[in-house]
């Protein structure tokens, strides 16, 4: 076929590129897994809609993130330590 390879139809590789690019990326398609991963920011702040996501809000913080520190050591949800690779929408 001819054409892009990855081609960016209904802006799907843009959504995974903001989305791996704060630190998370959708597991499947269609369901509430969110991956977590290395953020290219120190800090990540987001409004989200609470029809969806009741806490309304969401922040990232990777304090010193660099090529050389890539690796997620530990992670904390609502200040507690969080011991999973992964979130879903419920804990967003």
């Amino acid at each position: 076929p001819t054409g892009m390879t990855g081609n960016d139809d209904l802006g799907t590789m843009s959504a995974w590129n903001v989305l791996s690019s704060i630190g998370v990326f959708p597991v499947q398609p269609g369901y509430d897994t969110w991956g977590l991963s290395t953020p290219v920011f120190d800090r990540v702040d987001l409004t989200l809609d609470r029809r969806w996501f009741p806490h309304g809000r969401l922040t990232i913080s990777a304090p010193g993130t660099s090529a050389d520190a890539r690796y997620i050591r530990s992670a904390r949800l609502d200040g507690a330590a969080y011991g999973r690779t992964y979130l879903t929408t419920a804990d967003l």
